[in-house]
């Protein structure tokens, strides 16, 4: 044992004495509890954005008469997620060739959708006897009974865009799908 000397640092007890920061690390420092500050003031006093209390986060309505009721966004927000797509259909949105017929069509009514397109020259073997389409046109039915999810009537979008969210078969969307973009598409509500 009279080989083995004690290794160095042992031997040495100096204190440990704290070393001022380095500038680098004070400036991350100092930036850091900048931003966190002018967040907590942000979310302070900001009153456009809506405080929740205990209750309200763990799913519970508030109870307090300050309680604000829910904006247009948050009950169209409710609507879709109150309404998904039944087991077995898929969900397909459709611009409408008349967009005031949307304002006719609530979520959970069934609807038909009609293609009115250009009907062949008249006498050939495609064109159905006793149509009562207009003269040129013919309509096919692309979906029966399709189930509205929801109707996009927000004020911001213009009043020629009618657009409806509809649950269908898969071939009944697929047949929608293949329509071309020129075809006028529309509605018809169904007697509930």
């Amino acid at each position: 044992m009279a080989g083995l000397r004690p290794r160095a640092y042992e031997e040495r007890l100096d204190p440990v004495r704290p070393r001022a920061p380095r500038p680098r690390s004070l400036l991350r420092h100092t930036a850091t509890a900048a931003l966190l500050a002018l967040a907590a003031a942000v979310l302070l006093l900001d009153p456009a954005l809506p405080s929740q209390t205990a209750a309200e986060c763990r799913g519970r309505p508030a109870t307090s008469p300050t309680a604000s009721a829910p904006s247009e966004d948050d009950r169209r927000a409710d609507e879709r997620r109150s309404s998904p797509v039944p087991a077995g259909m898929v969900g397909v949105p459709i611009q409408l060739a008349e967009p005031a017929t949307a304002a006719v069509a609530r979520p959970g009514d069934r609807v038909d959708v009609i293609a009115r397109v250009e009907r062949p020259a008249a006498g050939t073997p495609d064109d159905p006897p006793g149509n009562s389409a207009s003269p040129g046109q013919t309509e096919i039915v692309l979906a029966t009974a399709a189930l509205v999810l929801a109707v996009d009537s927000h004020p911001e979008r213009s009043p020629d865009e009618g657009i409806v969210y509809l649950a269908m078969r898969k071939a009944e969307a697929q047949r929608v799908a293949r329509t071309a973009p020129d075809v006028a598409i529309g509605i018809t509500v169904r007697p509930r």
